[in-house]
């Protein structure tokens, strides 16, 4: 898939987040705010590769993690926003 789709179904689907934000920063700086409100948690996207990881689910997620090409500085609080936002990302 192309990464540029990628990423814009990657925002798309990040944009049903309903409960708290997850603030995505990409490789060239950008910073993109999803929902609002806490809880909050934070993406930073290390490869453009990352977008179509993502759309793997969570193993998809959990792939791209342990390759590098997304980290976080707080993983527990991002988990809370996936587990309280499960029926959005899910998709």
């Amino acid at each position: 898939m192309n990464r540029q789709l990628a990423r814009t179904l990657t925002h798309r689907l990040l944009g049903g987040i309903q409960v708290g934000s997850l603030v995505v920063v990409e490789p060239d700086g950008l910073r993109q705010r999803f929902g609002s409100g806490p809880p909050e948690a934070t993406i930073h996207v290390r490869s453009d590769a990352a977008w179509t990881a993502f759309l793997g689910g969570s193993a998809g997620l959990a792939a791209a993690y342990a390759n590098g090409l997304w980290d976080s500085p707080d993983l527990v609080a991002l988990l809370r926003l996936g587990a309280r936002n499960m029926p959005a990302l899910a998709r």
